[in-house]
């Protein structure tokens, strides 16, 4: 997780070990800086509810969506993230 490249701006992910690029939004980039601070998933859950105001079953499922979203890219996603995790659709921008 540490050694991704994240363009919180633009919402650019690069992964050095794959060469490849994602988009996140910028939710999406705030869940990947979150855990490469090392912040657990419970912890950004709880920043989730506070700054989108959503319950946390809704937390939880767009948490859940975006680990099952970074996992299909082939991104690493921390243990803590396993578990649990908010909606940002990673498109792959390399050519297939």
């Amino acid at each position: 997780m540490k050694q991704l490249h994240l363009n919180r701006e633009n919402g650019m992910v690069f992964d050095p070990r794959t060469g490849k690029r994602f988009r996140v939004n910028e939710t999406g980039a705030g869940l990947l800086k979150g855990w490469q601070l090392g912040k657990s998933s419970e912890s950004l859950l709880e920043e989730l509810m506070e700054q989108h105001e959503i319950s946390l079953n809704d937390a939880e499922r767009y948490f859940q969506q975006f680990v099952r979203q970074c996992t299909l890219a082939g991104l690493p996603v921390p243990e803590s993230g396993k578990s649990k995790s908010p909606t940002a659709v990673l498109r792959n921008t390399t050519a297939a």
